[in-house]
């Protein structure tokens, strides 16, 4: 009974000053888009087939506004299919950054020099409103090897 009053008080007590055993705040996914353009750079590295690719784009998405990016990713093309990995800093119209990490394949270029891609773009993090943020999305897209150009498109979800 004693034992009783003490678990009693002492749960009235947590009530009280405003702890509980559940978050107070769940995290809140909201859908997310974008469609951007790209300028590229392929720089061979020292392992045959393997390049370093770095990407300048501009769009727009949603929660972002207009929006600069910049990425800088791996593409392996000693397998099939090549297999393209790297990080994203995205920087939205008032500053504020978003990160993300993007894996996936491309095919083998068109007689034009262009790729298709595909991959999965997981959030980790940023800054101002989206310091914390998580999520992911799918992302599709091309590339223009002949002219290092291209476009993108993605689609998912973002905890803000």
């Amino acid at each position: 009974m004693i034992r009783s009053r003490h678990l009693l008080a002492a749960t009235a007590l947590a009530l009280a000053l405003g702890l509980s055993a559940t978050p107070a705040t769940a995290q809140r996914f909201l859908p997310i888009e974008g469609k951007f353009t790209t300028s590229f750079v392929l720089t061979p590295t020292a392992t045959p087939g393997v390049f370093s690719l770095s990407i300048d784009s501009q769009g727009i998405a949603s929660h972002l506004g207009l929006t600069v990016g910049s990425s800088t990713h791996t593409v392996d093309m000693t397998g099939t299919p090549t297999v393209q990995f790297g990080s994203t800093t995205y920087i939205a119209a008032n500053g504020d950054r978003l990160f993300a990490h993007y894996s996936g394949t491309a095919s083998a270029p068109n007689a034009s020099g262009v790729i298709t891609f595909s991959g999965t773009q997981t959030f980790t993090g940023g800054t101002g409103r989206f310091h914390g943020a998580t999520g992911s999305t799918s992302m599709q897209g091309t590339a223009n090897l002949a002219t290092s150009t291209g476009e993108f498109a993605f689609s998912g979800t973002i905890s803000k």
